[in-house]
C-alpha cells in the first residue's frame, strides 16, 4: 500500500513538454547575477561617457539677462560653462577659471547691442546664446556733458 502511494505522488510529467524548475538562490546564481550586472553597468557608464563626447557643453549667462535695457554704458558679462571649455564674446576670447566660470566687462555703443557667448569644448562642440542689450544714454548726463564742455 506505501509502494502505491508512493508510485501515485509522483508528479506526471508526460503531459508538460517543458519542466521549469523552482528557482534556487544559490552562489552560483548570485555570482551570475554579480557578473551580468557589473557588465550591464559597463555598458551603461561607456554609452554615457561616448554620448557626452558629442554633447555641445552647457552655457549658462547669469547677466546680462535677455533684452535689458540699460542707462550706463560699461555691463558686466557673467556666466558658467563646463571646466576646460573656451569661452567667446563676439569671437573674442575671455578667460576661464578652473570652475568653469568667466565674467568680462563690455563698454557699449548708444543703441542696441547684440551679444553672442559661445563655449567650445575641447572636442570642438560647441553651445551659443545671445543677447541684445539696449543702451539708452542718460539725459541729464548728456546734458551734464555739454555743460561741462561749455564752461571750458
Amino acid at each position: 500500500q506505501i509502494a502505491k502511494n508512493i508510485v501515485r505522488s509522483k508528479p506526471d510529467f508526460s503531459r508538460n513538454k517543458f519542466f521549469i524548475p523552482k528557482f534556487i538562490l544559490s552562489r552560483k546564481t548570485l555570482v551570475v547575477a554579480g557578473l551580468v550586472m557589473l557588465g550591464v553597468s559597463s555598458l551603461a557608464y561607456l554609452y554615457f561617457q561616448v554620448t557626452s563626447l558629442k554633447r555641445p557643453p552647457r552655457l549658462t549667462i547669469f547677466s546680462p539677462r535677455e533684452n535689458l535695457t540699460a542707462d550706463v554704458d560699461r555691463l558686466e558679462i557673467k556666466g558658467k560653462t563646463e571646466p576646460g571649455s573656451n569661452v567667446y564674446l563676439n569671437n573674442q576670447s575671455i578667460t576661464v577659471d578652473a570652475k568653469g566660470e568667466f565674467h568680462e566687462n563690455l563698454s557699449l555703443a548708444p543703441g542696441s547691442n547684440f551679444l553672442t557667448i559661445r563655449a567650445v569644448n575641447k572636442f570642438g562642440q560647441s553651445a551659443t546664446l545671445t543677447r541684445t542689450i539696449v543702451y539708452q544714454e542718460n539725459q541729464k548726463k548728456r546734458m551734464s556733458i555739454q555743460e561741462f564742455s561749455l564752461k571750458r
